[in-house]
């Protein structure tokens, strides 16, 4: 069985070695990925891990997530992978089942799972009940097509039920409130034209505010009640 994790990146070397330790302790065995021109040493880290990699460039002004995510995702399915497995650069995949993501696939007879993914505050503390929507791990057989985010996946041979249970994804978003201004700014800058102004409101409502108006947001989202839920890594400070 071939694990492929398709993803594209950019600057996420603060957490990325993590997120790739972690892919390699879970079983995958191939990585595709986009990079959108990080400038932070996002490719070498990439390049420079342990399991075997290809990544391509995604120059350009506007951040097209979907396009690049369905071309990363065919790669793999040309590759042989067995299943696709969509990860971002700031989120833990692990087994909710065993003790890897690879023992839980072997046992999957369904071919389309549903993440359930928890927001993170740091590498201790998450919101209490799971994001309204989960990421999907899947077996690229026949045509498919992920939708943005990777929270579904259409798939022109299965309309049946997804295994639901089995997988988990623990997204550390922000580290910090300079890298939460900074990604509010960076993310609201790489929507391309043509997305609906609907679409990402949060950050969009964000990034109209000024650097005190975010800090109160900052404050209030991390005065929320929390549960701790440890993920087994030391993350470094975030730097710009």
């Amino acid at each position: 069985m071939k694990i492929v994790a398709v993803s594209n990146l950019f600057n996420e070397a603060d957490i990325l070695p993590a997120i790739l330790a972690n892919l390699e302790y879970q079983g995958v065995d191939e990585i595709f990925t986009t990079d959108s021109m990080s400038t932070d040493g996002t490719r070498a880290l990439v390049k420079g891990c342990p399991i075997p990699n290809t990544m391509i460039d995604a120059p350009g002004p506007y951040h097209h997530q979907e396009k690049m995510m369905n071309l990363v995702a065919t790669m793999g399915r040309e590759a042989g992978a067995d299943w696709i497995l969509p990860f971002d650069g700031d989120e833990f995949w692990d087994s909710a089942l065993h003790p890897t993501i690879r023992e839980t696939l072997e046992g999957c007879d369904v071919p389309v799972i549903a993440a359930t993914c928890y927001q993170y505050f740091d590498t201790t503390r998450r919101e209490p009940e799971p994001k309204p929507y989960p990421k999907v791990c899947f077996k690229p057989l026949g045509g498919f097509h992920l939708a943005m985010g990777s929270h579904w996946v259409h798939m022109d041979w299965y309309t049946g039920p997804t295994a639901t249970g089995h997988l988990n994804v623990r997204e550390v978003q922000f580290r910090g409130f300079d890298h939460f201004k900074w990604k509010v700014h960076q993310r609201n800058d790489a929507f391309p034209p043509e997305v609906p102004g609907g679409s990402g409101a949060h950050v969009r409502k964000w990034a109209a505010m000024s650097d005190e108006e975010l800090e109160a947001e900052w404050d209030a989202m991390n005065a929320r009640a929390t549960e701790y839920d440890p993920i087994p890594v030391r993350l470094p400070e975030w730097k710009p």
